[in-house]
């Protein structure tokens, strides 16, 4: 082999050897996913705050979001503190998406410091103190007489974390939620959707088949990624 030989075989490993370690994400930042774009005037209203976990936000590959972006203005909103209401006084964020006001927003995508407003929301308490404990699903209703109006699936996964769900059909309009403590984070996350974003789950009124439609809302959890 001539000296010129060698060099351009030399060129050519090197070459393939940086290929490869680009394929492997060697010596390069891995590529984050896009913010959905129905998210990211709320996400750009968080960023930089001090929450103390990742803030968990839909892709642009999370299709399900996507009629969000038929409305004419979604309006959307992002806020940090410590005055949600799930857990007054603890750290949180909160991404509201859609009709803002008098109405609940379409989504909402939150997460609050430590496992406290995990407990307080999606665990079962005195409304749920009649349903089997065994049993992952629960219709209740809050009020003190009067057929159930509300649903309460436990057994979920997301994020590979437990999780359950939470469905209201009383008194304007249906929202589903469903809720995971991520301990790894040491953060409590939440899904919620209301009106036609809730309808998309296909699940109106209560029924003990609404598990398969809890199932759907835990793999729209899922699919959340840290925003970048």
């Amino acid at each position: 082999m001539t000296p010129h030989h060698r060099v351009v075989t030399s060129m050519v490993l090197v070459a393939l050897a940086i290929t490869s370690w680009s394929a492997l994400g060697v010596g390069s930042a891995a590529a984050q996913p896009a913010v959905h774009p129905a998210f990211a005037d709320a996400v750009a209203q968080v960023a930089g705050s001090a929450f103390p976990g990742p803030i968990l936000v839909p892709s642009t590959s999370a299709t399900f979001f996507d009629p969000l972006l038929t409305r004419q203005n979604p309006a959307s909103q992002g806020d940090t503190g410590t005055d949600g209401w799930r857990a007054p006084g603890v750290p949180m964020y909160e991404l509201r998406v859609g009709v803002l006001g008098g109405d609940a927003p379409l989504v909402i995508v939150d997460g609050y410091a430590g496992r406290s407003a995990f407990v307080a929301t999606f665990t079962r308490g005195i409304n749920e103190e009649e349903c089997d404990p065994a049993a992952p699903y629960c219709a209740y209703t809050p009020f003190i007489a009067g057929p159930p109006t509300e649903e309460l699936i436990d057994g979920l996964v997301v994020g590979g974390q437990p999780a359950a769900a939470r469905h209201q059909t009383c008194c304007n309009g249906e929202t589903w939620a469903v809720g995971w403590y991520d301990a790894r984070a040491d953060v409590s996350y939440s899904l919620t959707l209301s009106f036609s974003m809730a309808d998309q789950l296909g699940a109106r009124g209560v029924d003990a088949d609404h598990v398969a439609a809890a199932q759907r809302l835990a793999d729209v959890a899922n699919a959340l990624v840290a925003a970048p």
